[in-house]
């Protein structure tokens, strides 16, 4: 399995129209939802100690999230230092920012071949995986909030057009995504590498509650980051409610190609929570914060990673 190393003219020019849309639909949220110059009073006034709380949870997930992966590689006699696999992580999830749509995952394989001499062929399954329980675990949280909300339909605000706007906005983006991917030899053998994760790990049975249990403790760290952020700005969400703020977003920004999300994540915050009556103002800060931390977080996990493993191999 070969990884392009330079991306042809055609494809750094839709990367870059992929970026711009992201930064574009960035700047939307920002503009629409507190008229601009409320938007940023509102992050002005956020609580310092509920800002440096949140940085915890945001420091933890992508360490969980390589220890994770870290597990996988052990289910595939392939060892990896968990120092080393928090770097491959987090140099993954910055490309994320710059790549459209699953290209961070090559990355990662990448970053563990060139500089921890990790196989492709054991990397490549693993990171397969990863997807499979991240989309899984953003559909359980989003049906659980569903579930906790059984009037949602009937209390939903539909009268506020900007939460029909928003929610046009990703229907449309992933009716792009999926024209775009329909027939792709990049889809097909995306979920080839699915089939064959499936038949490498599925009998490692020993692995399933580590899997499970880290998957819950990655995203459990973004709800925690998410509710301290929103709390930062004075919102008190309840349980229902953060599931489906924090899981449908990041599920919509997970299928999209947009590099990271940008824009999907925070504008479909937006959209949920204009049909949960959530006031748009605090809630675009708290998306705009939460995209914030957990950027933040990310050199904070390499610094805490090392000082934490300096002594071990």
């Amino acid at each position: 399995m070969r990884l392009p190393v330079r991306p042809t003219p055609l494809q750094s020019a839709r990367h870059a129209v992929w970026l711009v849309a992201g930064i574009a639909l960035l700047a939307l949220v920002v503009l629409w939802a507190g008229q601009f110059g409320s938007t940023f009073t509102i992050l002005r006034e956020a609580r310092p100690a509920a800002l440096l709380l949140s940085l915890l949870p945001a420091t933890l997930a992508p360490v969980v999230h390589a220890w994770r992966w870290q597990r996988m590689l052990q289910a595939l006699d392939q060892s990896l230092p968990l120092r080393a696999a928090v770097r491959a992580t987090v140099a993954a999830t910055l490309a994320n920012y710059i790549l459209p749509g699953y290209a961070w995952a090559p990355v990662k394989g990448l970053v563990a071949r060139q500089a921890y001499g990790v196989g492709l062929a054991r990397s490549a399954p693993t990171l397969a995986v990863e997807q499979a329980l991240d989309a899984g675990a953003l559909i359980f949280m989003a049906g659980l909030g569903y579930l906790l909300v059984p009037d949602l339909a009937s209390e939903a605000q539909f009268q506020r057009p900007e939460a029909a706007l928003w929610l046009g906005l990703l229907v449309g983006a992933a009716l792009i995504t999926l024209a775009a991917v329909r027939g792709s030899r990049r889809l097909d053998s995306h979920l080839e590498a699915l089939r064959s994760s499936g038949r490498r790990l599925l009998g490692a049975r020993a692995l399933y509650p580590w899997l499970g249990l880290l998957t819950l403790a990655r995203w459990a760290s973004d709800l925690a980051c998410f509710w301290l952020v929103a709390a930062a700005l004075g919102m008190r969400l309840d349980p229902a409610r953060l599931l489906l703020l924090a899981g449908l977003p990041a599920l919509a920004g997970l299928v999209t190609p947009i590099p990271g999300g940008l824009g999907v994540r925070e504008g479909g915050a937006l959209a949920i929570g204009g049909l949960l009556g959530l006031p748009a103002g605090p809630l675009a800060g708290a998306a705009l914060l939460h995209r914030g931390v957990l950027v933040a977080g990310l050199p904070l996990a390499l610094l805490a990673s090392s000082i934490a493993l300096r002594s071990r191999p």
